[in-house]
């Protein structure tokens, strides 16, 4: 995929873009044909001005009929009134600009969180950069188009304008435009041969804090937090010189036409004085607009380079819309929440698997082969296994997160019936209560982590039964019970009683199945022990579907895969 793929594709640029932020570049160019009508009255003024005065004689200006050429005090009045318009058409290009960006990265962060909280897999190094570089790159480029569509519409305005006044001396700015062309341009080639550095340098260093941060207690133990965090600098200071280099260039660039007209305006004074016999008059307004139209092409230099330091990180952004996320329709559709029926009322289900087979793409030997089964409603299924034999897979294929290559799933329901697993999945996830191997807990209280997903309001009854389920007594013991207050890791808790409030937290969505992936292995052998009583007394309540590495759940199974 180039770059010129996402001009070519008007359709597709519009939905990137999105119909507001489309709809204000395009409004960029009227505001960009109405600052120019401001600009021209302006000059009109300045001549008008210069004849009520007295400072020059009537003929010396051309001026339109409808303008107040004598009268000094209407001559004020009008040129006031241009210059309300002018702060309202600055305005107006500092506001749009920015409302662009705005409204751009609020819908490219929207896009990234439905993205984030509906796929199955999600980097959290591409989440963040998403969320937050690469989005915030893209909307500064949205900004430099806005505000080139309003500058650009502007100078060719004023360009048409001079070469009404005099021909002559717009010759004259022409070949000093085309003089600026060349430097400018070998700029910009260097910003671009910069830029791919800046993105990459970023991301880097990006990527080894993402990681650093995640496995901060491995690198404190082997001691290389010196190590990784002298790459992790090595790539920003590179980025940081960059930087650099690219900003002064875009200086350059800005100041080139400043400078180059300082030089204009001498070359323009002798030749209307000498060969052009220009009036001074008309001179005046010459100037300014000719002021005006160095001073929006240095600001529109600026957005170039702008625009070339951002088009990176902005390709970034596309090809995730276009092939990650599956196009903004997709990333509404799954964001909806599909109409399922309550868990309240419902009975526990099962499951059948016909000759199942499931392999990695990236893996040659199937994980699972052949595997059928047929689980009723209110049985238990226990599958073990060591680490890497497949049981994370077969729970994933269970509850539809996987498709198998080869075979079939359906969803057994409680009068006997079966229905293909990929059409019920929207309905099993509310019956389901889950505990896995690590514990999601919510900065807070006790009772506001045991509410985590509940959408009916427990009684006490109802927290103190599922509390009992899970074995934690300890909640009591805790100073406030169930308004204790944990951290985001549970700080003052152990792994075992996070565990069995993990558990709990499935028994109060009174669930018609509970699925535990290695749900008890931070248990000592006396509650796990415990706990599988409880699990038999509920079993024919609700369907359970264990995988673990521990033979305690063995001892309710009705069903038993063991894999290897």
């Amino acid at each position: 995929m180039n770059s010129l793929e996402i001009v070519a594709n008007r359709r597709k640029l519009t939905d990137f873009l999105g119909p507001k932020v489309t709809s204000y570049l395009k409004l960029g160019t009227i505001v960009g044909v109405t600052t120019f009508a401001v600009e021209l009255a302006f000059a009109y003024a300045l001549q008008a001005f210069l004849v009520a005065a007295g400072i020059v004689v009537p003929g010396a200006v051309s001026l339109p009929a409808w303008m107040p050429q004598t009268n000094l005090t209407a001559v004020l009045v009008f040129i006031l009134v241009v210059g309300i318009l002018r702060g309202l058409m600055n305005w107006l290009q500092v506001y749009m600009p920015s409302a662009v960006q705005e409204k751009f990265r609020h819908i490219m962060r929207a896009r990234v969180l439905r993205w984030a909280f509906h796929s199955e897999s999600v980097s959290t190094h591409q989440a963040t950069m998403l969320f937050n570089e690469w989005t915030n790159n893209s909307a500064a480029l949205v900004y430099s188009l806005q505000f080139l569509a309003v500058q650009a519409t502007s100078a060719l305005m004023i360009l048409v304008a001079l070469l009404a006044i005099s021909f002559k001396l717009t010759m004259i700015v022409a070949v000093a435009m085309l003089m600026l062309y060349p430097p400018i341009r070998v700029a910009d080639r260097r910003i671009v041969e910069t830029v791919g550095v800046l993105v990459r340098s970023l991301d880097e260093t990006s990527r080894r804090m993402v990681i650093s941060i995640r496995n901060l207690l491995l690198i404190q133990i082997y001691g290389t937090q010196g190590l990784e965090e002298g790459r992790a600098l090595s790539a920003l200071e590179d980025y940081d010189s960059r930087a650099l280099y690219h900003h002064r260039l875009t200086g350059f660039k800005v100041a080139l036409p400043q400078v180059v007209g300082v030089l204009l305006i001498c070359v323009i004074t002798l030749a209307a004085r000498g060969a052009f016999k220009t009036s001074p008059g008309v001179l005046v307004s010459y100037f300014y607009l000719v002021i005006r139209l160095l001073q929006l092409l240095s600001t529109m230099n600026g957005s170039v380079s702008t625009v070339l330091r951002n088009w990176p990180e902005t390709l970034i952004v596309w090809r995730w819309w276009q092939e990650a996320a599956r196009g903004e329709a997709a990333l509404a559709a799954s964001a909806a929440p599909a109409a399922v029926p309550s868990a309240s009322g419902a009975g526990p289900v099962g499951w059948e698997l016909k000759d199942v087979r499931f392999r990695y793409p990236s893996v040659d030997a199937p994980v699972i082969e052949g595997l059928s089964l047929k689980l009723s409603p209110g049985q238990c299924l226990v599958f073990t296994g060591p680490s890497g034999s497949g049981k994370s897979t077969l729970l994933n294929l269970l509850l539809g997160g996987l498709v198998p290559e080869r075979g079939s799933i359906s969803v057994v329901l409680a009068d006997g019936s079966t229905a293909p697993l990929a059409e019920f999945r929207p309905r099993l996830y509310p019956l389901i209560g889950y505990v896995g191997p690590e514990s999601l807990l919510v900065e807070g209280t006790i009772r506001e982590n045991l509410l985590y997903g509940l959408s009916r309001e427990p009684s006490a009854g109802d927290f103190e039964a599922a509390l009992a389920k899970a074995e934690c007594g300890f909640v009591s013991q805790l100073a406030g019970g169930l308004e204790y207050k944990i951290t985001e890791q549970g700080q003052g808790l152990s792994a075992g009683q996070k565990q069995r409030l993990s558990l709990a937290r499935a028994f109060l969505r009174r669930p018609k199945v509970l699925v535990l992936d290695e749900a008890t292995s931070n248990l000592d052998q006396e509650t796990e022990l415990r706990l599988v009583q409880t699990l038999l007394k509920v079993k024919g309540e609700m369907t359970i579907v264990a995988a673990t590495h521990r033979s305690a759940l063995l001892s309710i199974a009705d069903q038993r895969v063991s894999l290897s």
